[in-house]
């Protein structure tokens, strides 16, 4: 079973990912790496260049090939892909799902600067709005803004070993 971790953007999905990863001896897949391998453009440039859904949909498609995957893997999910039914399925189905919790004044604060996508919307409003559906998939809730990255590997292994 492959070990997913969704989220917000900045929420933490890369740093624990590999952390986790490492520490169980995976292979860590990162959504945004193999956007950025297929595509040669990075989130925010796609969706500039062709739009909010078109980022979405590659995003989507990305998070089914990682999760058909033979060998389990530590994937961190785009953050949008948690709105389609079949990935929210996928999820269910063949990974234990991780959702890393950021408070959105505080993921806010992170993206506004960064070369992440606008999304559309405040992030704040995504982030509430997307947060019933994260917690319909998580298998385990971490509030990653008490947690070093470290703990919250720590905490996200131990659980995954214990559920196996």
């Amino acid at each position: 079973m492959h070990i997913a971790l969704v989220g917000m953007m900045a929420s933490g999905k890369t740093t624990i990912g590999r952390l986790v990863a490492e520490s169980l001896g995976r292979a860590y897949v990162d959504n945004d790496e193999r956007l950025a391998g297929r595509t040669g453009l990075s989130p925010r440039q796609i969706e500039e260049q062709d739009g909010l859904p078109a980022l979405h949909h590659l995003e989507i498609s990305l998070l089914h090939e990682a999760l058909a995957a033979d060998e389990p893997a530590v994937v961190a999910a785009a953050a949008s892909t948690v709105e389609d039914t079949g990935c929210r399925e996928a999820l269910a189905q063949k990974a234990f799902t991780v959702w890393l919790v950021l408070p959105p004044d505080v993921i806010a604060g992170k993206v506004a600067d960064s070369d992440r996508p606008r999304g559309g919307d405040d992030i704040a409003t995504l982030a509430i709005a997307r947060a019933p559906l994260y917690r319909e998939i998580a298998d385990l809730v971490v509030e990653v803004d008490t947690l070093t990255p470290e703990a919250a590997a720590e905490l996200i292994v131990a659980a995954f070993t214990s559920s196996t």
